[in-house]
């Protein structure tokens, strides 16, 4: 299955993408659980290992949840929700289950929830907890944990989908967020997910998921690039979402201040637009006559987003607007 679906530069029909749309096999209908509609205006879910050192003041033993806010903020503008990365890569030095590590953290889960996910919670931020599968049998046990620290949605790593059975041990508004390319049947059930090291190609393209299921978020990642600029202009583009990771499980892959400007640009006009983002009817590879710029719309009351993206290495202008090399920009009308 593709990561994207491509266009061809000049030839993008609505009606074509509305009806290639309609043609796919029945799914299930798509009618997202009230209790978790937070999920359509999320675009930036940072990846928090929690044994880095900046996490937990061991001196003055407390979490430095606030600290920590004000200081991703001012590197990447919006943060949405925030991931508690738990056992891997420690997982199997002991007899400890990966929930042993949530309980273990400083203060147990008490202490997660009141110093952290309240925190958390308080500044307009979700919290989301990972699920390895390899432990049959635990989806309670996994709920428990979801309930006493306050989570609002689950990572499921190495997963493409979540068990009937899991979704339903968790509650309905809950977030399910597989971390490998989820199912067409399953766009449903799981309303975010990773577009990890995805394929995007050398052509006008938009992500495919994004396409059939507009609610459903996805959040690229490509953990170990050096430069997230692609990521970035592309997510962007497509109205999507990013996962925001530098401690690569112990190992420091920091953002340059390039990227850091591109992030605190884009977060600025998702913060300002993003209804237009969740709920505008969208219109993909709008026709720019420009080789190399694609454009995609939304619309919502009168009101419309457009975002180009720039393929080429030299910058254009579109309507009066320069587009950088390989960038993004964004025109409203």
């Amino acid at each position: 299955m593709s990561d994207v679906i491509t266009g061809l530069e000049g030839d993008a029909s609505l009606d074509a993408w509305t009806t290639w749309r309609g043609s796919l096999p029945k799914r299930r209908a798509m009618a997202y659980p009230a209790e978790s509609d937070w999920s359509d205006t999320t675009f930036r879910q940072l990846f928090l290992f929690m044994y880095d050192t900046s996490f937990f003041d061991r001196r003055a033993r407390r979490y430095r949840t606030k600290e920590l806010v004000a200081e991703w903020r001012a590197s990447f503008g919006r943060v949405d929700e925030v991931l508690l990365w738990h056992a891997y890569p420690r997982l199997g030095f002991d007899r400890r289950t990966q929930f042993d590590f949530y309980r273990d953290m400083p203060g147990g889960l008490a202490g997660l929830r009141a110093e952290v996910s309240d925190v958390l919670h308080e500044a307009g931020i979700r919290v989301f907890v990972d699920y390895n599968p390899w432990d049959a049998g635990t989806y309670d046990e996994l709920a428990q944990i979801v309930s006493a620290i306050g989570a609002d949605g689950i990572m499921l790593d190495t997963m493409t989908d979540a068990p009937d059975e899991l979704a339903r041990a968790v509650g309905r508004g809950i977030v399910l967020a597989p971390e490998l390319r989820p199912k067409d049947e399953h766009l449903a059930v799981v309303r975010q997910a990773w577009a990890q090291w995805f394929d995007i190609g050398e052509g006008p393209s938009i992500y495919r998921h994004a396409w059939i299921a507009p609610r459903h978020r996805q959040f690229a990642i490509a953990r170990w690039d050096t430069s997230r600029r692609r990521d970035i202009v592309y997510s962007f583009f497509n109205g999507q979402g990013l996962i925001l990771w530098e401690n690569v499980f112990g190992s420091w892959n920091p953002y340059s201040d390039e990227d850091k400007a591109l992030l605190r640009w884009t977060s600025a006009i998702l913060d300002e637009h993003a209804d237009l983002f969740a709920h505008g009817d969208w219109e993909p590879l709008v026709p720019t006559g420009i080789r190399g710029l694609d454009a995609n719309r939304w619309t919502k009351d009168g009101r419309s987003i457009t975002t180009l993206r720039n393929r080429t290495n030299a910058a254009v202008k579109w309507r009066g607007v320069e587009i950088p090399p390989l960038g993004a920009q964004a025109v409203t009308s």
